[in-house]
């Protein structure tokens, strides 16, 4: 009886979760698997005479370093300053009300880049009847995810617009470290006006919509009918009134030349009045001044105090978005981007499904680019051994800062050098030997 009992809540439980999957839905995916791509992604044109901006071209492709060629392949810029612009259209336009709006996408950027964006937008199924027309200025709902530009800019832009107004995050969020590897971005909007930013599977912020942005009117106001009280101490230091000046203190920058004497031929009606020379004062202290001390009336900055704000208005629906289409629209002063994995759904378990895929295909990725790295380096480190014989010389210290580390490459009559080039006192001429053949 009791396990009939137990049976039946499992089931329940097991039948309310399949049926809350069922209602989960994925409106866009984009994994750029195949040439197809191309029957989606319509790259923008200029729209007028005067909109001659220069344009890049996309390419499908899957970069230096990847875990898999097919499933890395995503959309590369490949133009050097150049605009950006192609867009994408949903199945079919969607309203997120009621239901969480989840934004994920990959991107790597394999090349040095100092300037240039990495976001995508998602735009309202109105504002393009053309896709070839899409411009900066079309109107987006959603702009999310890292840009880049000099070496202290670098951040992830969760911008929201409502009423045809863009509410940038009031918060200085962070992105991935620029090192060519992909990384993940997770943007989720929920009923309750929350939001979440994960980047690379992991938290990175959460919030809520109304105090994070600007979108609605602030919850609390200052109260203007209350006034700093007269007797409030503001100042946190004051003049130390038992500090003097002391009596040897010599306060002139320059002072009379006691050497220079006025001439006895010097005639005041011929001449002018004499001046007497100055010099430099050798014992010359700036002007003097008492020390500042802590006030002990000081009791801080005065804030004016907040009430509850009459025109607040909790507008219930600050996270829903009418969404009709995914574009890319950046400026990069170095191309070499790929946008990859491009997922748009409610369903947060699918969206943590393809995050445990990045995961895998990152760390395969992440070992095939320190491979290169090593490569790089050894075919440096030869290149700096072939200069150094053609300037005449086996070892250059320069080049090799720990010589230790090519020790064993070296033969043994190059390793005999080496020890006594190593043991050699400083400033000793046997370091000739390490850079000329005669011996």
């Amino acid at each position: 009886m009791a396990c009939g009992r137990w049976c039946s809540v499992v089931f329940v439980l097991v039948a309310a979760l399949f049926v809350a999957r069922s209602h989960c839905k994925i409106y866009f995916l984009e994994t750029f698997s195949d040439s197809s791509w191309k029957s989606r992604w319509i790259p923008a044109s200029p729209s007028t005479q005067e909109d001659q901006s220069p344009r890049g071209e996309f390419k499908r492709a899957h970069g230096k370093w990847y875990a898999s060629k097919e499933e890395a392949s995503g959309l590369k810029t490949t133009e050097n300053s150049r605009f950006y612009l192609i867009s994408a259209a949903l199945s079919e336009p969607f309203r997120n009300q009621d239901k969480p709006l989840i934004i994920q996408y990959e991107v790597k950027h394999e090349q040095e880049l100092t300037c240039g964006g990495g976001y995508i937008k998602l735009l309202p199924h109105s504002s393009m009847k053309d896709q070839t027309l899409l411009s900066p200025s079309t109107e987006y709902s959603i702009m999310f995810g890292p840009d880049s530009c000099g070496e202290d800019k670098h951040k992830t832009h969760v911008i929201l617009t409502r009423n045809s107004t863009h509410y940038n995050n009031k918060r200085d969020i962070v992105c991935a470290q620029l090192d060519h590897l992909s990384h993940l971005y997770t943007l989720v909007l929920r009923p309750g006006n929350t939001w979440e930013l994960r980047i690379d599977n992991k938290e990175n912020e959460t919030g809520s919509l109304i105090d994070d942005y600007d979108m609605s009117a602030p919850r609390t106001i200052l109260d203007l009918s209350v006034r700093r009280p007269i007797d409030w101490v503001t100042e946190p230091l004051i003049v130390d009134v038992n500090d003097k000046k002391p009596d040897d203190w010599e306060s002139p920058e320059f002072i009379p030349d006691p050497m220079v004497v006025k001439p006895e031929e010097w005639e005041d009606e011929i001449h002018g009045a004499w001046v007497q020379p100055m010099i430099p004062n050798g014992n010359y202290q700036p002007e003097w001044t008492p020390r500042l001390i802590m006030n002990p009336e000081y009791k801080g900055p005065w804030i004016r105090p907040t009430i509850p704000n009459p025109a607040f208005w909790e507008d219930p629906n600050l996270y829903v978005y009418d969404i009709g289409y995914v574009a890319v629209d950046i400026w990069q002063d170095e191309a070499g981007s790929i946008f990859d994995n491009i997922l748009i759904t409610d369903d947060i378990s699918e969206a943590e499904e393809w995050g445990k895929k990045w995961e895998s295909n990152a760390a395969l990725e992440k070992a095939m680019y320190e491979k290169h790295l090593k490569k790089v380096e050894k075919k440096a480190e030869r290149q700096r051994m072939k200069e150094a014989k053609e300037r005449g010389g086996w070892f250059d210290p320069e080049d090799y800062p720990d010589p230790y580390a090519a020790y064993e490459k070296m033969t043994k009559e190059e390793q005999e050098k080496m020890r006594k080039f190593l043991e050699a006192p400083p400033g000793s001429d046997v370091g000739n030997l390490m850079l000329h053949n005669d011996g």
